[in-house]
């Protein structure tokens, strides 16, 4: 007697066992034609956030042996489901930078660090939490990954030309950080004079060209190439 049986993926196709269906299951899984054992294929990705998640295919089995009458074999067949199940993956986030003017407000955005989650269908592990690793800068992150600076002009170009900071994104399981250089904008300012009095006195009958007073004046944008400072008298 021969009791061998063969197995295979039916390629019979219907309305509702296509030939594409068939040519997408066998791109990725293979069945030993001795045992039944369904592997996945040699060079195939299993990817669960993909539309081949969940597949449908009819398998045939068939007796290797005759039929009594000694006219062809018989044959069995069953409905098989391949589920792929979801593995949690890291979030993907790059190195970013960004620019901002010096001495803005608080809660003045200076960008996005974009994040994307290859769970995003998943309840479990596809919300994603953003924080800065440093707690002594002047930058607040929310929850969507949006960076705004945290305190009222803290930002000075003449003090501190670009700030370094690193960003943690998580699922909850796996964190990603990053680094992000958020470079600050010189914007002109008003030179600032240093400790003025609120009068200064002369005495009288002195003649033209006398200094009897100085006013020290700083520029706060030295370094900007404008260096002279031009002052007048108003209000006389």
């Amino acid at each position: 007697e021969n009791d061998a049986l063969t197995y295979s993926f039916d390629d019979a196709f219907d309305a509702t066992y296509t030939e594409a269906n068939y040519n997408k299951i066998t791109s990725l899984y293979e069945m030993d034609p001795s045992t039944g054992a369904v592997s996945v294929k040699s060079g195939a990705t299993l990817d669960y956030e993909s539309a081949d998640s969940v597949l449908t295919i009819r398998v045939k089995v068939v007796d290797d042996a005759a039929t009594t009458s000694g006219v062809g074999k018989d044959s069995a067949y069953a409905v098989v489901v391949l589920q792929i199940v979801d593995q949690n993956e890291a979030p993907v986030v790059r190195d970013t930078s960004f620019t901002v003017d010096e001495n803005v407000l608080a809660g003045t955005e200076v960008g996005q660090v974009v994040a994307m989650d290859p769970d995003i269908k998943s309840l479990v592990f596809g919300v994603l939490k953003y924080s800065i690793v440093e707690t002594d800068v002047p930058f607040a992150i929310d929850n969507q990954g949006v960076i705004t600076v945290s305190a009222d002009s803290v930002l000075d170009f003449e003090t501190k030309p670009s700030w370094t900071i690193h960003v943690t994104v998580t699922d909850g399981f796996l964190p990603q950080t990053v680094e992000v250089v958020i470079m600050i904008n010189d914007l002109n300012e008003p030179p600032h004079i240093e400790e003025p009095e609120d009068k200064y006195n002369v005495v009288e009958n002195t003649s033209n060209g006398v200094v009897f007073a100085s006013i020290k004046v700083a520029d706060l944008d030295g370094d900007d190439g404008r260096t002279t400072l031009t002052a007048k008298l108003e209000n006389l």
